[in-house]
């Protein structure tokens, strides 16, 4: 009788279902996207504590400059009252050279103040009646709305979350350039109205100035960045604090073309309640 031969029989694991594999996969993944936020919060972390630097720089920088800059130009106005008639006509110029280059950097560095203010953090549990703060605002800007022939109307402005000070700061900031940036061959119109959305109310300033090139719809609002170059006095920050300010309360900012000619801001906020 022929003997049996021992088998030997191998287990073999099952194959792993697509259900296995798709596990696998999910958490290979969540595993990533958990590092990938961990290095977000690192790099936002990094971020606030650099914006608080520059917040306390500014401050620092702005009242270590204006002292000396207030102090150089009083000591010009004694020189011009006390010696003016000693002093030929090419002196009084040089004079007066001076004083205005104190004053631009006067505004200069109290623009970069205001600038970095814009960043801090906001108390967003303040309503801000934003039909009564564009009234301010306007009656505020009456004399200069005056003497450029400018008219500006205003529509129906619901109340927003914000903070107020800085909320004032955008309109005027936006209105005065409405005003500054005039189309001189034309009567200046400016207009001021708002679409209810829920969270946020879209705002609008429409003008009818000089308008703003295309390519430099963005590029606006950087710091420095001038449109028009030096056809119009200025330093290039106070759209770049609108900018600032929006985003700190969670909204955006934005120009278009206006079609009648002239430039269309816009930019929303969270609306009271949301």
């Amino acid at each position: 009788m022929q003997g049996q031969q021992g088998v030997t029989h191998l287990r073999t694991q099952p194959p792993p279902s697509d259900h296995a594999r798709a596990m696998a996969r999910l958490q290979r993944r969540n595993r990533e996207l958990a590092d990938a936020n961990e290095a977000l919060l690192r790099v936002n972390a990094d971020l606030l504590r650099s914006n608080d630097d520059l917040a306390r720089f500014a401050v620092v920088a702005s009242h270590d400059l204006a002292e000396p800059m207030r102090a150089t130009a009083w000591f010009i106005q004694l020189l011009e009252r006390h010696y003016a008639e000693s002093l030929d006509e090419r002196a009084q110029q040089w004079m007066t050279y001076a004083l205005h280059g104190l004053e631009e950097m006067t505004t200069l560095v109290d623009g970069l103040l205001l600038f970095s203010r814009a960043g801090s953090a906001i108390d967003a549990e303040t309503e801000v009646d934003t039909a009564v703060l564009v009234e301010e605002v306007v009656r505020t800007l009456q004399r200069a709305a005056d003497d450029a022939g400018a008219t500006v109307t205003v529509g129906l402005l619901p109340p927003v979350m914000g903070e107020p000070v800085q909320l004032r700061r955008l309109f005027q900031n936006l209105l005065s350039n409405a005003i500054k940036f005039r189309e001189p061959h034309r009567p200046t119109s400016i207009h001021v109205e708002c679409e209810v959305g829920d969270p946020l109310h879209c705002f609008s300033i429409t003008d009818n100035g000089v308008g703003i090139a295309p390519e430099d719809h963005e590029q606006i609002f950087h710091m420095f960045h001038r449109a028009h170059g030096e056809a119009f006095d200025g330093h290039g920050l106070g759209l770049a604090i609108c900018e600032r300010i929006v985003s700190r309360h969670g909204g955006h900012i934005w120009v278009e073309d206006n079609p009648e000619g002239g430039s269309r801001f816009l930019f929303t906020l969270p609306g009271a309640g949301s």
